[in-house]
């Protein structure tokens, strides 16, 4: 609820100071109510029901009959990663979703912070169920992870993103006085001290042990009922009935076309057309011509060059008028915390009213 912000309107904050709770007992109380809600939806008679009803009962029944037709493999998927999982996308949360507008959101932000000990606590829960069923995510997965914690919890407390979040939105909360800004303050120090780094300590902890019994090998191949679990995937993810061999056969024929366009581009790049694709794409990584410098500036004239593409075509669909109606936010590119700018690109999503987030892409 906290990512939209709509029960906020209506004045309802109760749920400010928790986490989802991600845990497997959760994962398995949902997996039932799945089940148990799709077998009431079929004791209703479709035959009976007005035509906007009966798309209503089909969105519902499409809805109902994946999520069950999922359950096997809902452990399926590595929930710690190096582009998402709760390593990174807890701090994004708190650092651009939770509100911090008065003195209770300053509250509730602390207290979310104490609770990251019992949110980490639940996916290593999770993580360890999925070790005993043989899903374990490759080396450098792994590798990746361990990288993105060591440079998250490199500093104190008092120097960390998530404190010094807080101290900068502090000053502009004006029923706040002097010592309620010391004690909220004193109050992260220690939540990140007691909670936060414990946390990602334990789950770098499990990490290391659980490397040792990882391989490289990626795809959902490697996994229990693998060919079922790709089925499934393929199915809900393009709603389509061809067969996987089908699909791979297409993807064959689309490689080669791609793969003859490209060579053309690099012919006049100046590229040799002897060379693979895979060999001229390395080249041009390597070539300076298409590369920003690594450093701030270079990263500054990145993330504006990338703006300057999302305005034109923000502008171009207003004066063409392709939406009758348009969303109040912007699309805004910033940087993504140092953190985890080696591994990751996010995508935050945007109030309902426009305000919160202001529809901010990280890349």
């Amino acid at each position: 609820m906290s990512s939209v912000r709509i029960a906020e309107q209506l004045g309802i904050r109760w749920h400010n100071s928790r986490l989802t709770n991600v845990s497997p007992e959760n994962d398995a109380e949902a997996a039932a109510k799945f089940a148990k809600n799709w077998a009431i939806l079929k004791q209703y008679s479709r035959q009976s029901l007005s035509r906007s009803q009966q798309l209503s009962y089909d969105v519902l029944d499409y809805f109902l009959s994946d999520a069950v037709a999922g359950t096997p493999y809902i452990y399926h998927n590595y929930p710690v990663n190096q582009l998402a999982g709760i390593q990174s996308e807890l701090p994004d949360f708190m650092l651009n979703t939770h509100h911090l507008g008065d003195r209770r959101d300053a509250d509730d932000y602390v207290s979310r912070l104490s609770k990251f000990d019992d949110k980490f606590a639940q996916v290593l829960s999770g993580l360890r169920l999925r070790e005993s069923k043989q899903i374990i995510p490759p080396q450098f997965v792994i590798e990746k992870v361990l990288k993105e914690i060591a440079n998250f919890t490199q500093s104190p407390p008092e120097q960390h993103l998530l404190y010094a979040h807080l101290q900068t939105r502090l000053d502009s909360m004006p029923d706040l006085d002097k010592e309620d800004k010391a004690d909220l303050l004193t109050r992260t120090s220690a939540a990140l001290r007691e909670s936060v780094y414990p946390a990602y300590d334990s789950l770098e902890t499990y990490l290391h042990q659980l490397y040792t019994k990882a391989n490289n090998d990626d795809g959902v191949w490697k996994l229990p009922q693998g060919d079922a679990y790709y089925a499934y995937l393929l199915r809900q993810q393009t709603t389509s009935d061809l067969s996987p061999d089908s699909v791979h056969r297409l993807g064959i024929a689309e490689i080669a076309r791609i793969s003859a366009d490209m060579r053309r581009i690099f012919s006049q790049l100046g590229y040799s057309a002897k060379l693979s694709v895979g060999d001229n794409l390395r080249k041009i990584t390597d070539d300076p011509r298409f590369q920003y410098p690594e450093t701030d500036a270079g990263r500054a004239q990145c993330l504006a060059d990338y703006q300057a593409i999302i305005d034109e075509i923000d502008t171009v669909l207003q004066q063409r008028k392709v939406f009758g109606l348009r969303p109040k936010s912007s699309v805004k590119v910033l940087r993504v915390p140092e953190f985890k700018q080696a591994t990751a690109a996010v995508l935050l999503r945007t109030a309902r009213n426009g305000r919160l987030a202001r529809g901010r892409f990280l890349c």
